[in-house]
């Protein structure tokens, strides 16, 4: 049943990544749209400028969390590979510890930013009018996701099943 889930989990975080990708994708295409638009005919609307830059950091937004156990991260390992066993555990717990306090305070603040443009009813200005907490509820979102991600992570390196160690490079 265990190995049945863990396949269910791994088909979930597959599809979350492709969905992700694919409004990643659909950015980077308004994006091309709006040059064509701007150098062949010498036109542009305000929200083509935008949204790519939304759907951008909402792709970047919802996969920090999900990528995070597996060590998917782009990370410095120079120095705590270098370390004796138990002292890259300490590393691993420190850097662990630091993860998710990082995550708390930045959804915190992000769940924060959002209340108060539903308070204030912030908009963003553009051909339409769009609600800023709309575009802005990405940082606390992803960033409560990337909390979790980040205590399960944790929660594997204490109990010593975090991933297996990078190969060393033969000299």
């Amino acid at each position: 049943m265990s190995q049945r889930r863990a396949h269910v989990g791994a088909r979930l975080k597959r599809r979350w990544l492709e969905f992700w990708g694919l409004v990643f994708f659909a950015g980077i295409c308004i994006n091309f749209a709006e040059i064509i638009c701007r150098t062949l005919f010498h036109f542009s609307i305000d929200l083509m400028y935008d949204l790519p830059v939304w759907l951008t950091i909402w792709a970047v937004m919802m996969v920090a969390g999900p990528i995070l156990p597996d060590g998917d991260h782009v990370s410095v390992d120079m120095l705590r590979n270098a370390l004796p066993r138990p002292v890259r555990k300490v590393c691993d717990v420190i850097s662990g510890l630091a993860t998710v306090a990082f995550g708390v305070v930045i959804s915190w603040s992000g769940f924060i930013f959002i209340s108060q443009c539903l308070e204030f009813n912030m908009n963003i200005i553009r051909c339409v009018s769009v609600p800023r907490w709309l575009v802005e509820s990405c940082v606390g979102l992803g960033m409560a996701m990337f909390t979790v991600f980040a205590v399960y992570r944790l929660w594997g390196v204490v109990r010593d099943k975090h991933a297996p160690e990078a190969a060393e490079p033969e000299e």
